[in-house]
């Protein structure tokens, strides 16, 4: 009987050291997600070159250089974003004179809701 109880005892140890292990990970996983995200967009970039370069195993000189790229891209991209998003408020404004055209006096003030809330979603999302 002694040794199903130390059996028992030893798995049950085993188990918890599992599970713990397994907790503090994902603990460290989500508060480097954290970091990440609210670091914005060089944290991301920057997350972006150090598993690239981990991945083809860069030496320092590389590493350096690939997140200069990274950060160059990202520049671009930025500059690019500025213009489609100037460009897709121009055609939602025309669409929205365009659906406010058809509507009856009674729909326009939904509408209006709607129009406030997708506004307010874009804002939020493009800081």
């Amino acid at each position: 009987m002694k040794r199903w109880k130390i059996a028992i005892v030893l798995s049950a140890a085993f188990l918890l050291g599992m599970l713990a292990g397994g907790l503090l990970t994902a603990k460290l996983y989500q508060n480097q997600i954290r970091k990440t995200i609210l670091g914005g967009p060089v944290a991301m970039t920057d997350l972006a070159a150090k598993r690239l370069g981990s991945r083809l195993e860069l030496d320092d000189e590389q590493n350096q250089r690939l997140r200069v790229i990274f950060r160059d891209a990202q520049q671009e991209t930025r500059f690019v974003r500025r213009q489609v998003d100037s460009q897709t408020l121009e055609i939602l404004n025309r669409t929205e004179v365009r659906v406010r055209a058809i509507l009856k006096p009674d729909q326009v003030k939904e509408f209006d809701e709607v129009v406030a809330e997708v506004k307010a979603r874009w804002r939020e999302a493009n800081k």
